[in-house]
């Protein structure tokens, strides 16, 4: 398993519905709960990102009872990721809970493909942290890639702490309609792991990772989680027959039919 941490130096230097043409960005989505929030939804480069760079995006802040003192999104090609082709990264450090709760973060970007391959790729999850916490209390990390036009609908950018809109889907905070996924769940403790599926993959592609961490007492959680497409294993292209995301069979019946076959 690689190592998580290659991009935490940045993180202390600098920190469902379908998308709507507002969501059409790189973005980050960070919430006590799965609702409303409070919450911030912050836009790359835009008001409220407190990083000056591209492809990262910083917010430090309370939500509630959740202090986030650094948090921090990048994605390619500022972030790099050796053996991948595109990803992006979620990292928290020093996140503290007062009392029992949810934490919700989610990073999104639609703007993948322009160098991954068409075909059959693995969608990997990795992570690495320390959940301190009371007994019972977990952190959740899914990996989701889907069509470029379909991704959360964070709606308009809360710039600072506050009320914020639920993401439409097939119920209040869904997530992931119809997208592949990889999910991990790790209990207290020093936790990692890495995890992939199979991904059929046709021009462009959106990937997000929404991470919820639930608190049953006080406590406080770092992690680094790493979205990513790469090269398929051949166990994971044999399953990429039976995907229905992207259609790999469509994939494969578009360049027949451009081959005349």
């Amino acid at each position: 398993m690689r190592k998580f941490f290659f991009t935490a130096a940045v993180a202390v230097a600098t920190l469902v519905g379908t998308t709507s043409s507002a969501d059409a960005a790189f973005r980050m989505r960070a919430e006590q709960g799965t609702t409303t929030g409070p919450g911030v939804v912050l836009t790359d480069n835009a008001a409220g990102d407190q990083s000056a760079l591209a492809n990262s995006i910083q917010f430090s802040g309370t939500l509630g009872i959740f202090s986030l003192n650094v948090s921090v999104g990048t994605k390619t090609p500022f972030l790099q990721i050796p053996g991948s082709f595109e990803g992006l990264d979620l990292t928290n450090v020093s996140i503290n809970s007062t009392g029992a709760g949810t934490l919700r973060l989610i990073i999104e970007s639609d703007d993948f493909g322009a160098i991954t391959p068409d075909g059959g790729l693995a969608l990997r999850n990795e992570i690495g942290g320390v959940l301190s916490a009371p007994a019972g209390s977990t952190l959740t990390s899914v990996a989701y890639g889907a069509d470029s036009s379909d991704m959360p609908a964070f709606g308009a950018d809360v710039t600072s702490p506050g009320v914020i809109a639920a993401i439409p889907g097939a119920g209040a905070g869904s997530i992931g309609n119809g997208a592949t996924s990889v999910s991990q769940s790790f209990g207290p403790g020093a936790f990692g792991g890495s995890k992939e599926t199979a991904f059929a993959k046709v021009g462009g592609y959106s990937l997000y990772n929404v991470v919820t961490v639930n608190f049953t007492g006080a406590g406080s959680v770092s992690f680094n989680s790493v979205t990513s497409t790469n090269p398929a294993p051949a166990g994971l292209v044999l399953a990429l027959t039976a995907m229905p995301v992207f259609g790999f069979g469509a994939w494969v019946r578009r360049r027949r039919t451009l081959a005349g076959v």
